[in-house]
């Protein structure tokens, strides 16, 4: 057996002014020596008295340090011994097994996750500044009545309501959806093909997966959501952009160009980025493409609730439910850390869906469920979505503006009847990344519209948001946007002048 330790480590102090109990401190400092190799196999520690009495510690915290060591299996008691580092702790060669021995893993990440790190990836964690895309105005959120309603569904919740729920949902939430959908949206459903996810990207990238084989091809806008890029090149999917004008994805050539896509992705009611509206006659010529080859559509139905003038435009979904899968959000309508969304399916594909969704995060929470429910029943949510669409359009129009005001006719903008943001052309000369560099430099978030794209479109622009941000702060912003700007747009003025006369 090796020496006995009959003395405090030598390095061994204890901070009594520290929030770390001294017991604590005694510990981690004996399992760090024991660790490293300092204290070898069989060093016999000394008593909790001669301890206790060298450091000037109550016997008392010496016990706890050492109990904890002991219930650790860091050191063994010996009856009328005294207490030794554990020799289990021995490795091949007869040294201590340390923290400097220990050998970390391989790093070889899976075709998954290695496919997704080669693609940008636009912040979202970012707060409220000009122009941050994609975010609701949380400042005007009814907070106070959303407590209320969160106290009341955890004040009715019973133990039954504390197990694993439905991989679906909560059955009332979703009967609650299930009417919301087929009185504004036109979707065509019950509730049983609803299941509620954690938003929109867990609804892409469950139904990608589940539809989806390495190398099958899958049909995207140009320019599309980023979103949906990741997921399918995650998957080993086979891409195939199909370009977007103003009436949308151009079906017809895509069909001349792309035969039988297993998977078709668009955001008809609002096209994102660009703001156009599919057109009927593509609506039809689309689905009618996707039943005959066997496709199925994903509409992703982002942020169809505001509209500032009118109902809503009518799903995708609604006209043939047999081949379109339907995915919604909260994120946009309440508040993204509500992290709560859902998707449609067509009945045929419910009861494999439900079986993928065991297999992952199984069941949403049901708190949250259990207080949007509500929420919605009593009508705050159609009160909030009036108040936003008058908000929003109001911030748009002040946007509009300050843009025209400050940039004449260097930037190209067109107005919107829906949405959170808007499109800035640029003068054609002009590179969206060079100008959204330079109004980072002015602390302004703003998107070049290029990175929608997959291969650089012919007129470049700034993707702005201005829902997340007051009248104030959208006038500052684009001031301070035009200063950014100045030094290249006017050393193109001649060229911009030309370009839009």
């Amino acid at each position: 057996m090796n020496s006995r330790l009959r003395e405090p480590l030598p390095s061994l102090t204890l901070n009594r002014r520290s929030g770390t109990p001294l017991y604590r401190q005694l510990y981690e400092a004996y399992r760090q020596a024991i660790l490293s190799g300092q204290l070898r196999a069989g060093a016999q520690l000394p008593s909790t008295r001669d301890l206790a009495r060298e450091l000037g510690i109550s016997r008392n915290t010496a016990m706890y340090a050492f109990d904890q060591l002991l219930a650790e299996g860091y050191v063994r008691g010996e009856v009328g011994s005294g207490t030794f580092v554990e020799s289990g702790l021995i490795g091949k060669e007869g040294s201590a097994v340390g923290i400097q021995s220990l050998v970390h893993p391989r790093v070889e990440f899976s075709r998954e996750i290695l496919r997704t790190s080669r693609v940008t990836q636009l912040a979202a964690s970012l707060p409220a500044i000009p122009f941050r895309t994609g975010l609701p105005a949380l400042d005007r959120f009814p907070l106070k009545v959303w407590s209320r309603v969160v106290a009341w569904a955890s004040r009715r919740a019973s133990s039954r309501d504390l197990n694993y729920g439905e991989p679906q949902g909560d059955l009332h939430f979703r009967s609650t959806i299930a009417d919301y959908l087929r009185h504004f949206r036109a979707v065509k459903c019950e509730p049983e093909q609803i299941f509620i996810l954690s938003g929109s990207q867990q609804a892409l990238h469950l139904v990608a997966r589940m539809i989806l084989s390495d190398g099958d091809p899958a049909w995207i806008e140009d320019p599309c959501y980023p979103g949906i890029r990741w997921v399918l090149l995650a998957l080993g999917a086979r891409t195939i952009s199909v370009p977007v004008d103003d009436q949308g994805m151009e079906v017809e050539r895509a069909i001349e160009l792309h035969k039988a896509p297993k998977l078709i992705y668009v955001t008809p009611s609002h096209q994102f980025p660009l703001g156009v509206t599919m057109s009927l006659g593509r609506r039809l010529a689309l689905l009618n493409y996707a039943r005959k080859v066997g496709s199925w559509v994903v509409e992703d139905d982002y942020d169809s609730e505001f509209r500032f003038s009118g109902r809503p435009l009518s799903s995708l979904q609604g006209l043939s439910p047999e081949c379109v899968i339907y995915i919604g959000t909260f994120s946009k309508s309440l508040f993204p850390a509500l992290r709560l969304g859902y998707v449609v399916l067509p009945q045929q594909l419910v009861d494999a869906f439900s079986d993928f969704r065991r297999a992952t995060d199984y069941c949403a929470p049901y708190l949250t469920q259990a207080a949007v429910n509500q929420f919605i029943i009593d009508g705050h949510f159609a009160h909030h979505l009036r108040q936003m669409r008058a908000l929003y359009s109001e911030r748009q129009s002040v946007m509009l503006g300050a843009l025209r005001r400050h940039f004449g006719d260097h930037l190209w903008v067109k107005s919107a009847d829906t949405g959170m943001n808007l499109l800035a052309w640029l003068p054609e000369s002009v590179s969206g990344r060079r100008a959204s560099q330079l109004a980072s430099g002015r602390g302004l978030l703003t998107i070049p519209l290029s990175l929608f794209y997959t291969s650089p479109p012919p007129r470049d622009g700034l993707f702005l948001g201005f829902a997340a941000i007051n009248r104030q702060r959208i006038k500052d912003g684009v001031e301070t946007l035009a200063k950014a700007l100045n030094d290249v747009l006017n050393l193109r003025r001649n060229i911009a002048k030309k370009t839009f006369t």
